[in-house]
């Protein structure tokens, strides 16, 4: 089995860290981005097989952050703008939302998977499994 390899996209330097450190002891080569200008600059250089995305985070940062709001509509437009240039790798959205906003942004989303940022190793790894197993599925019937 050859080793799959995530893009990790999350403002927050803490959740990126714990959740590259479960990953890679899973077996997945992990790289990660605290913001979509740096996520681009990665996903030009190398090859990824799954995309987990924040959606409520800064477009970037430095003085140009002062230009962009925090917002949901950043993690959206990143995703629909990776899911045109990328249609190939799945995108997997996480927020740490109420359930009630989530379901409203997933409409937003239009069928790329939304989950709540996961609390566990178990919960971060069934997302996983569960997109796996949605893209096999989806290339066997094509």
């Amino acid at each position: 089995m050859t080793r799959k390899s995530i893009l990790i996209i999350d403002d927050c330097e803490n959740f990126r860290m714990v959740v590259s450190n479960i990953l890679l002891d899973a077996g997945y080569i992990v790289q990660a981005a605290s913001c979509p200008y740096d996520a681009f600059d990665l996903i030009r250089k190398e090859n990824f097989d799954i995309i987990l995305c924040d959606l409520h985070m800064p477009f970037t940062y430095g003085e140009d952050a002062q230009e962009f709001q925090t917002s949901y509509q950043v993690g959206i437009m990143t995703i629909k703008e990776l899911q045109g240039l990328f249609p190939d790798i799945p995108v997997i959205a996480l927020s740490a939302t109420d359930p009630d906003d989530l379901g409203r942004i997933k409409s937003a989303l239009q069928g790329i998977s939304a989950f709540s940022k996961p609390h566990n190793k178990q919960g971060l790894l069934a997302i996983l499994n569960q997109i796996q197993e949605y893209s096999i599925d989806i290339e066997c019937v094509q």
